[in-house]
């Protein structure tokens, strides 16, 4: 990394952290925080290194820092070459699992209600927690 003004570090790649002081903060920064906190299901859309990472890192800590609970999905991970609706809806549930700690039998659950699309027991899961 280089140099950047008054010692400042520039970073190319990846999210910065949610203090760096090199983040340039956009309209979109409180659009986002705003829409989010009111409930809007809000995506974020923009070219390669334009930001999008650091954006959610940032608002995501804002909203923690107020109570939210926050997780942030890869979805590189859960659209895999060839996977079935199955395995992308219950890895979508499994991440949610993980990352909030929920002590549950994800397997017997999922078998449990299979009677349903993996899209409606995706919906299903959410509302129980």
């Amino acid at each position: 990394m280089g140099s950047f003004k008054q010692g400042n570090e520039y970073q190319v790649g990846g999210s910065l952290n949610e203090k760096a002081p090199t983040y340039v903060v956009r309209q979109a920064d409180k659009d986002l925080y705003q829409s989010l906190k009111v409930g809007m299901f809000c995506y974020v859309l923009n070219s390669r290194q334009m930001g999008k990472s650091s954006l959610r890192v940032r608002t995501m800590a804002k909203l923690k820092r107020e109570g939210f609970v926050c997780v942030a999905f890869e979805m590189r991970e859960l659209c895999v070459h060839e996977v079935t609706e199955d395995e992308f809806y219950g890895g979508f549930v499994s991440h949610l699992v993980s990352e909030f700690n929920i002590d549950i039998d994800l397997e017997d659950w999922w078998r449990q209600h299979s009677f349903f699309h993996p899209s409606l027991r995706l919906s299903k899961f959410v509302c129980r927690f």
